[in-house]
């Protein structure tokens, strides 16, 4: 069961950078929206875009007991490599252009998504570990090796 999820999370990862790539490669002519914020809107949208990038990654990465810290590091690092690598590929078609603020805007929304799935997995761990959501411990924290190998059982 544990092992269909991890599958499952990383297939949505995949097709949800599919979406990414397809849109960056994508030729918008005229569909910029009005600069009504402070920050314009496109950097939101990429903040926001790579934020959902991070927590898919850390979800999608192979679990490991007490290394939520590494691995939200380690979602983050690959939505922002992801990010800069789609920025290059922009660069190389004649009708998009790259731009260091787009891979800043990625890198704060990654940096963000990855702080919040980290915080939310941290919480969900201790409540599992008190007993408050039915006990047992979390297969999300336990590595999925552990779980198949029998080291530790898993609450209903």
């Amino acid at each position: 069961m544990a092992r269909r999820r991890l599958v499952l999370r990383r297939c949505l990862l995949i097709a949800y950078g599919g979406l990414l790539l397809a849109g960056s490669a994508l030729r918008l002519h005229g569909l910029r929206p009005p600069e009504i914020l402070v920050i314009p809107p496109d950097l939101i949208a990429h903040a926001a875009c790579y934020g959902l990038l991070a927590v898919l990654a850390c979800r999608a990465l192979q679990p490991r007991p007490g290394r939520l810290a590494g691995r939200a590091a380690a979602g983050v690092a690959l939505a922002v490599a992801y990010g800069a690598a789609l920025e290059g590929v922009q660069a190389g078609l004649a009708y998009r252009t790259a731009s260091g603020w787009d891979v800043l805007a990625n890198g704060v929304g990654a940096a963000f998504g990855g702080l919040v799935w980290w915080s939310l997995a941290r919480r969900r761990g201790r409540g599992r570990e008190s007993g408050r959501r039915g006990g047992g411990e979390d297969p999300e924290i336990l590595g999925v090796d552990q779980l198949q190998m029998g080291q530790h059982e898993v609450a209903p």
